[in-house]
């Protein structure tokens, strides 16, 4: 289905774009956290964005991947951690399109998602390699060259797919939302919680609440290093993803800059490290399943809906508030069964037989 915003804007049917996804994804009132928190509580169910995978991937895959289909791509190359959601989803609709992928990993915390994670890798062929930190960049730069020396045509996949060409799928998402609402009579929320990683979920969101004119505060959650995301990485995303849009379909409305009331980034929720389970996360979790059947994890939804309990009940909201569930509540379990594990190298195979870091489950 064409993205909303191209939809409303036919200029924009000029960028790069393949379907993947199952849009609009749903909008629903979380009944249980609304009587717990005395605050009207809605969810947008990103977490089934797609048949074979859902979660916040997929919007920028879209444009991704059509970009990576409109030069010819062969290979696709990435990065992220061991139990990386988006190696996960780059590899499984780069497969559905016919191109393999190929991860640069790093280690991170192995609970049980990011275990599973790693056959699901296993699953769909991907090869790579494991890596210090330090060592990323050479290792991609050696990945690209010996998939060109072999005849391929590699394309490069940023870090949880946020690029200010990708960040377009989140301002579509906006201006879905706003439909959804015009359709059900409902306000804006005043508030839209997500979590913010790598960046282009909450920009796109940002940016989206600025162009679509809602009267919105996009609020995210930092759930990795502040120096890898923060107020200015994010605003610097967003005028990028403008810039392509401006730039794309000279006959756009005027795209207004992010307002300082229109976007907050709420810190204190990290913990240890990026994966590190926290308690706050591991309580959100379960309330969450317990209270309103909604499926999160520790790494990003669980940490992020944290962040919003407490953000909450220091800054009562006067209109409804929305949680953007970002995480993939779909079954790996028949994909998993024909996982081999035969294309990953051997340490990160050997992971699968380390001990098991205890979260929500």
């Amino acid at each position: 289905m064409e993205p909303t915003l191209l939809h409303q804007f036919p200029g924009l049917s000029k960028l790069p774009h393949v379907s993947l996804g199952a849009f609009p994804t749903p909008l629903e009132r979380l009944d249980g956290l609304s009587t717990r928190w005395s605050t009207e509580v809605y969810v947008k169910r990103e977490d089934v964005s797609g048949v074979p995978y859902g979660g916040n991937k997929v919007r920028k895959l879209e444009f991704l991947l059509g970009a990576a289909r409109r030069i010819g791509a062969t290979r696709l190359i990435s990065i992220g951690g061991v139990g990386s959601n988006h190696l996960v989803a780059t590899a499984i609709y780069g497969e559905s399109l016919g191109i393999p992928t190929s991860a640069v990993w790093v280690r991170q915390p192995l609970t049980a998602k990011v275990k599973t994670n790693i056959r699901a890798f296993g699953a769909t062929g991907v090869s790579g390699v494991l890596c210090s930190y330090p060592t990323v960049p050479l290792h991609v730069s050696l990945l690209v060259a010996r998939s060109r020396l072999s005849g391929e045509r590699p394309y490069f996949v940023p870090a949880g797919g946020s690029s200010p060409l990708a960040t377009v799928g989140w301002v579509s998402a906006v201006f879905e939302l706003r439909a959804q609402l015009a359709a059900l009579g409902l306000a804006d929320p005043e508030r839209i919680y997500a979590p913010l990683g790598s960046g282009g979920t909450i920009a796109g969101l940002a940016l989206g609440v600025a162009f679509a004119g809602m009267d919105s505060e996009v609020v995210g959650v930092r759930v990795v290093s502040r120096l890898l995301a923060n107020d200015a990485t994010v605003r610097r995303l967003a005028r990028a993803c403008a810039a392509i849009l401006a730039r794309r379909d000279p006959t756009l409305p005027p795209i207004p800059p992010v307002r300082r009331d229109q976007l907050r980034v709420v810190n204190g929720y990290l913990g240890r490290g990026y994966g590190h389970p926290t308690d706050a996360a591991i309580a959100a979790v379960r309330e969450a399943r317990e209270v309103d059947n909604l499926q999160l994890e520790t790494t990003y939804t669980g940490k992020a809906l944290a962040g919003m309990r407490d953000d909450l009940s220091q800054r009562p909201a006067r209109r409804p508030v929305l949680f953007w569930n970002t995480f993939s509540s779909v079954d790996l379990s028949a994909r998993l069964k024909s996982a081999t594990l035969d294309s990953l190298p051997a340490d990160v195979r050997a992971l699968l037989d380390e001990p098991t870091v205890a979260d929500w489950s």
